[in-house]
């Protein structure tokens, strides 16, 4: 890869190239992991930046967040034991618990993919 540098002060510093828009934009967990890297990272952040690939990863990690988000609600909510006369004697009591399990899953996705280097 090259990279264009300007001289400012007599110092080669890089100049960053232009990111081409992604085909798709950054969702919530793309985002989620963009401002992550940004106050964690920030190294990580600007190399990943310069160099045009911070976009890419936000798009794979968001994917990656997604899918395995799906895929752990579904798997809740199977292991949940759950009977139609639960459900029609109290509808409030299982929404409660759908919520729960997708609050509990979505922090398994920010614990796990997002928040982590």
């Amino acid at each position: 890869m090259l990279t264009n540098y300007d001289t400012i002060r007599d110092l080669p510093l890089p100049v960053p190239r232009p990111v081409a828009d992604p085909s798709e934009p950054l969702q919530k967990y793309g985002q989620m992991r963009k401002d992550y890297l940004a106050s964690h990272h920030s190294g990580i952040y600007s190399s990943m930046e310069m160099s045009g690939s911070l976009d890419r990863h936000c798009l794979i990690l968001q994917h990656q967040a997604e899918e395995y988000l799906e895929e752990l609600t579904t798997r809740m909510m199977r292991e949940e034991v759950v009977r139609d006369e639960c459900i029609a004697a109290d509808p409030a009591a299982w929404d409660r618990r759908r919520f729960d399990i997708q609050a509990m899953a979505e922090q398994a996705v920010l614990s796990q993919l997002i928040c982590t280097f």
